[in-house]
């Protein structure tokens, strides 16, 4: 990325206060501790915090100008910091940025949003094509009105591929996204109860994550799961090409092996082509994503022969499912990252796949934003535990106490402790477990459960 302090200035229908010598601005940034040289700090305007605030170290951190707000500028006229640009609104000067950059890349850009798997299905696209191109992506959780303007902003001019994820807590949010990414493809993963809270409903959730549909073109690549009528019924205009094991699937996907450390999965393609892969990552829908990426892989062109079967150099953003041996004989399944009701399934189902030769235990924390029926939500997870192979039930929040609730209500055979914190649920946990024994740990990530994590490990050596 290469914008002049002139080439800003007029985008924003502003001027340059302070002007000065500078190079051409290289990177954009809009935290003080990511600055390099040769920097453009953004300076937004919050809750909690006001970049204004941070000037004079993002300049001491060698940024060479900032954009700023016209109102703060007005209340420091005599501000010695150099090349200041000011404008109206600090972040939609952001989107605009990333905006004109986006219609000088000649990269093609693939969006991807849904409710589960978006972001290790970006993971997947992203190590596939990188192999053969050169790939940007969303960086960490970098998928939202100021992490996507960064990613766009951070990918070089010579960029093949954008892979890019998009993240939603409300009704319009994609479709915003959408409107500064400008897709040339699209994948909706699997859709479910992820910020109800933010969406209203259910439907408001499927509208929202479609919403990127309408900025693609006529004969563009979308791709979805097999499984999800409702979704279908809402794109079948688009013909989107779906994955999955079923026989209505495009690419279908058949899981040949399941272990626990990993699963093994063919791909038949819509040309009748089969390929087999191998994934260290313990759960079906791990194998359903790599499908999705594979699929996109394929539509795009690339011959899917290409990839290597066994995908063991694929690392995963930590908190998903992840694989913690505190010992050769206690595996702890950390699953912190985020949770909703029809993800939790999905993460009981796995975890009770694995193998285990002690006990099994569940430790749980709230699934937050889901709106005013999360009580009851929280109550039917706990009837739903009660048909899993789970010996023992730890829990700490509010909600999750209505889960603990839900499963007495269902069967006796469980048993449950609840408790206030985290802290709280470890010394019991503590107390209890032993060699052999797999400790399934999930809530979302508001809930801190990370610190059950790092209570276990270390304590290790003493539990050995």
């Amino acid at each position: 990325m290469a914008f002049s302090f002139l080439d800003l200035a007029t985008l924003f229908h502003s001027n340059l206060h302070n002007p000065a010598p500078a190079r051409e601005i290289e990177a954009v940034s809009i935290d003080t501790r990511s600055i390099g040289p040769n920097s453009l700090f953004v300076a937004l305007q919050g809750e909690n915090t006001d970049g204004h605030l941070f000037l004079e170290d993002a300049f001491r951190q060698e940024a060479v100008g900032a954009v700023v707000s016209s109102g703060w500028l007005k209340k420091h006229p005599d501000t010695s910091f150099p090349n200041l640009i000011p404008v109206k609104d600090p972040e939609k000067a952001l989107a605009q940025m990333a905006r004109a950059y986006r219609k000088s890349l000649k990269a093609k850009m693939i969006g991807i949003t849904g409710s589960m798997g978006k972001t290790s299905t970006k993971e997947m696209l992203a190590f596939l094509l990188g192999r053969h191109a050169k790939v940007a992506f969303n960086e960490g959780n970098l998928n939202n009105h100021l992490g996507l303007p960064l990613t766009l902003l951070h990918m070089e001019e010579n960029t093949q591929y954008g892979v890019v994820e998009l993240g939603a807590n409300h009704v319009g949010e994609i479709d915003y996204l959408s409107s500064i990414l400008k897709p040339n493809a699209a994948m909706i993963t699997r859709i479910g109860s992820a910020h109800l809270e933010g969406f209203g409903s259910l439907e408001g959730i499927y509208s929202a994550k479609t919403e990127m549909v309408s900025h693609l073109e006529p004969n563009a690549v979308l791709l979805m799961p097999d499984d999800d009528k409702k979704l279908f019924e809402l794109v079948r205009h688009r013909s989107p090409l779906r994955v999955g094991q079923s026989a209505d699937a495009d690419y279908r996907v058949e899981i040949l092996k399941r272990t626990s450390r990993g699963r093994e999965f063919s791909i038949q393609t819509p040309a009748g082509k089969c390929f087999g892969f191998k994934l260290s990552h313990a759960a079906d829908y791990f194998a359903q994503n790599a499908a999705m990426a594979l699929a996109m892989a394929d539509a795009q062109g690339f011959q899917l022969e290409q990839f290597p079967e066994d995908w063991n150099e694929l690392a995963l953003p930590a908190g998903r499912f992840e694989l913690v041996e505190l010992t050769e004989d206690l595996l702890v399944v950390f699953d912190g990252y985020n949770a909703n009701p029809e993800s939790f399934r999905e993460s009981l189902k796995a975890f009770c796949e694995l193998e285990c030769r002690g006990r099994r235990f569940l430790v749980m924390a709230d699934m937050l934003e889901l709106g005013k029926d999360a009580r009851r939500h929280h109550r039917e997870l706990g009837e739903a535990i009660a048909e899993f192979p789970i010996d023992e039930v730890y829990a700490y929040g509010s909600l999750a106490e209505e889960t603990v609730l839900g499963l007495k209500a269902k069967q006796k055979r469980i048993q449950t402790v609840y408790g206030q914190t985290p802290y709280e649920i470890l010394t019991e946990l503590m107390a209890k477990i032993s060699k052999g024994d797999t400790i399934l740990l999930k809530a979302s990530r508001g809930m801190k459960i990370e610190r059950i994590l790092d209570g276990l490990k270390k304590q290790y050596v003493t539990i050995r």
